[in-house]
C-alpha cells in the first residue's frame, strides 16, 4: 500500500523495484497450493481472511502490471473467504483468547 500511496513522490524506477516482489515473494508463491504453509489457503481460521486479504492488496497494488494474473488471484481470494463454512468459522476463532497476538492488551469479556 505504501507503493500504492507514495509512488508518485519515488521514480518510476523505484517503484517498479517495489513492485516486482510483490509478484515474486507473495503472489506467485500462493498459488504453490502443496507448498509448506499453505494450510491458510484452504483454512477455517482466520489466517484464511487475514493472508486473502494481503494478497488482494498486494494484487491492487499491481494491477497494471499484470491485469489477469490480479483478476484471478482477486477472485480466487474472495471465493476462498466467503464460503460460508469458512466464514462462519473465521468468526468464531478470530476472536478467542488464543486469536490475540502475543502480548495483545486486548481482554475478551463476556
Amino acid at each position: 500500500m505504501t507503493v500504492d500511496w507514495s509512488g508518485h513522490a519515488l521514480p518510476k524506477a523505484t517503484v517498479q523495484l517495489a513492485k516486482q516482489p510483490l509478484i515474486d515473494k507473495a503472489i506467485m508463491p500462493s498459488y504453490d497450493e502443496d507448498g509448506e504453509r499453505m494450510g491458510w489457503l484452504k483454512g477455517n481460521n482466520n489466517w484464511n481472511t487475514i493472508c486473502h486479504s494481503s494478497i488482494i492488496i498486494a494484487s491492487l497494488t499491481i494491477a497494471e502490471k499484470d491485469y489477469e494474473l490480479v483478476a484471478k488471484t482477486i477472485s480466487r481470494a474472495l471465493n476462498e473467504m466467503t464460503s460460508r463454512v469458512r466464514l462462519k468459522r473465521t468468526l468464531q476463532t478470530a476472536f478467542t483468547q488464543k486469536a490475540l497476538p502475543i502480548g495483545s492488551t486486548a481482554r475478551i469479556t463476556a
